[in-house]
């Protein structure tokens, strides 16, 4: 009998169809899933709003743009960015979020959209046993929205006071991570466990997030797709050393 080739060979895509706007070298590119992580007054609110109003980051580049969260019109960090957005919606349960990503899905337009999801992780009802919440079951699918033009039609930035109401699902499909303000004990060994890959080992990751604290508001960007990390979007902390 003839031996075979068991060689897994890539399989050719065209990467048009991909939908995916490359944003340089530090940024993820769309679409995405960023997630955020700080406590109250950490400044996950003044991030999100640099990133999707700055044409510097995000700001150009998405034609339709959404948040929902119960502060949204309350904290004023958000007064130009409530005025900016197509969508903001304070009053947040399951339904509301159900309809403006089915108000997605039927898009059969080239629109990109960007949907801000502030403070509703781990406030949402939680599903029964082996079933993802509203907000996980999106993230499995978002980068494949799209029309017969093709995907990538959908991004998302998820903003929680602690990593711990991040779920699986969520974090295997993150695309990047922004760790803001200091931690307590609890979230840091939490942080530290959940993404000792930046690093190499819980205390090396302890490190990084320790070197990206300078100044009041400093935060630690983890972009997932090249295992790269900073303080804020500027100065490299750390890569891997055969990259």
């Amino acid at each position: 009998m003839p031996s075979k080739d068991l060689t897994i060979h890539p399989v050719k895509v065209d990467k048009k169809r991909l939908g995916e706007i490359k944003c340089g070298p530090i940024l993820p590119c769309i679409p995405h899933l960023i997630l955020c992580t700080g406590h109250v007054k950490a400044g996950k609110t003044t991030v999100y709003n640099n990133l999707y109003l700055n044409p510097d980051f995000y700001g150009d580049h998405f034609d339709m743009k959404v948040i929902i969260s119960p502060t949204a019109h309350s904290d004023e960090v958000n007064t130009h960015l409530v005025k900016i957005f197509d969508y903001v919606i304070d009053e947040v349960d399951e339904e509301a979020i159900r309809s403006v990503f089915k108000d997605i899905e039927e898009d059969d337009s080239d629109m990109k959209w960007i949907i801000i999801l502030d403070d509703i992780v781990g406030s949402l009802p939680q599903p029964k046993s082996g079933k993802l919440d509203v907000v996980s079951e999106i993230a499995t699918k978002y980068r494949h929205i799209g029309n017969e033009n093709g995907e990538g039609k959908l991004s998302m930035f998820v903003a929680v006071q602690s990593f711990m109401y991040l779920t699986p699902t969520l974090r295997n499909n993150c695309s990047g991570y922004i760790i803001c303000g200091s931690n307590s004990e609890s979230e840091l060994k939490a942080l530290s466990q959940g993404l000792s890959y930046f690093g190499g080992t819980e205390k090396k990751f302890k490190e990084l997030v320790k070197k990206s604290r300078k100044k009041d508001y400093d935060f630690l960007f983890l972009n997932t797709g090249n295992l790269t990390a900073y303080r804020n979007f500027k100065d490299k902390l750390w890569e891997p050393e055969n990259k």
